[in-house]
């Protein structure tokens, strides 16, 4: 709710382009709804009712994670949302900046940021806004590390859907592969993407890719690591 749905939508639409998380594992719940075109709606974060009432649409169950951010701790349609997922096996965390605010009681794993006071008082689009895009860039960052979706310091999952991200592209192939970028841009073109470019140039085939991949889970580091265990076996 305020101007943590702001933060919350920004770190969660950005997931996409740069870890291709799919976007139907992304849900957005705003107080007053998703159009931010004309603003916040300031008075739908009062409404706890509306709160469970979406969270029911969302379907959300025993296997999803959801995040609750509201600077105050007291946006009621956000502890709505929030009970609600617990209530359905999911697991809850709580960002805000008053500590045993309703928010950070209604979760399995509360987080505070305590910035107190803000130079404008209640404006906390300052303070309290920062922390809350700090902490999301490193839950967010963190989960995608953990899933395999970053190499090294590599974002491997972007999607190349300009020349800045395809040139980018282009260079991590060569840089993983240890080739020029000419092979690498290639390699690129056959295979579609960073991982299986990358495994294409250590001599897969599409069918061998696709298997190491389905069975690393996507992680580019255990399937080269079990392509080479492989190579080694036959030898």
């Amino acid at each position: 709710a305020g101007s943590s749905a702001m933060v919350a939508a920004l770190d969660g639409l950005d997931l996409g382009p740069t870890f291709d998380w799919p976007a139907e594992r992304l849900v957005l719940l705003i107080a007053g709804g998703l159009d931010l075109s004309r603003g916040l709606a300031g008075a739908a974060e009062d409404d706890e009712g509306a709160g469970r009432a979406d969270a029911g649409r969302a379907g959300i169950c025993a296997d999803d994670v959801v995040v609750g951010l509201s600077a105050s701790g007291a946006s009621a349609y956000t502890v709505g949302v929030l009970r609600a997922a617990r209530e359905a096996g999911a697991l809850t965390m709580g960002i805000a900046s008053s500590a045993g605010s309703p928010l950070l009681e209604a979760v399995e794993h509360p987080v505070l940021t305590a910035t107190g006071a803000e130079v404008i008082a209640g404006s906390t689009r300052l303070g309290a806004g920062t922390a809350q895009k700090v902490v999301l860039n490193l839950f967010s960052t963190g989960v995608m590390t953990a899933l395999g979706n970053v190499y090294d310091n590599l974002m491997i999952n972007v999607r190349p859907e300009n020349a800045k991200l395809r040139r980018r592209c282009t260079a991590m192939v060569a840089r993983i592969a240890g080739v020029d970028e000419d092979a690498a841009g290639a390699a690129l073109e056959r295979h579609g993407d960073v991982r299986r470019a990358v495994l294409g140039l250590a001599g897969l085939e599409a069918p061998e890719i696709d298997r190491l991949l389905i069975a690393t889970g996507g992680n580019l580091r255990r399937a080269m690591e079990q392509a080479r265990s492989g190579s080694n076996t036959q030898e």
